[in-house]
């Protein structure tokens, strides 16, 4: 259901105040997501994403953009787990996990399945963090 209000929404990614909108959702996001209110703030996070997906996809009218972003992801996705914001998002800060991904209610379950980034659990290959740490788990109606 969720994915057919992108599909809803796939006329607008022409639209001239996207920009606008798209900051109008990521405000709207982090205020509600901060209230703790969470099938709203899933909704709004994930029509962020999207508006935000539809205004980058501007920029890659050609091939050689393309090809050139996916040459420059991979040494750059190896830099910040090594030694840069990703390392410190995993090792210290493990609730952000929690903010910037968008949690579905699992179906005839009290959990909820996250889209986007993976839970911290599954980063580290040590002894999970103690409960007190704000780890991404399964937690009803987020």
């Amino acid at each position: 259901m969720m994915f057919g209000l992108v599909l809803l929404a796939l006329p607008l990614r022409d639209h001239r105040l996207l920009p606008v909108g798209v900051l109008a959702l990521v405000a709207g996001a982090v205020v509600v997501d901060l209230a703790d209110l969470g099938t709203p703030a899933t909704f709004l996070k994930l029509a962020a994403v999207a508006g935000l997906g539809f205004f980058v996809l501007r920029f890659f009218e050609h091939v050689s953009w393309v090809v050139l972003v996916a040459l420059l992801i991979v040494p750059i996705d190896i830099v910040s787990v090594q030694r840069g914001p990703t390392k410190v998002i995993i090792e210290d800060r493990p609730e952000v996990f929690d903010h910037l991904s968008v949690s579905f209610p699992v179906p005839g379950g009290d959990g909820a399945a996250q889209l986007g980034l993976p839970t911290c659990s599954s980063c580290r290959s040590s002894s999970p963090p103690p409960p007190a740490s704000g780890c991404a788990r399964a937690s009803p109606g987020r």
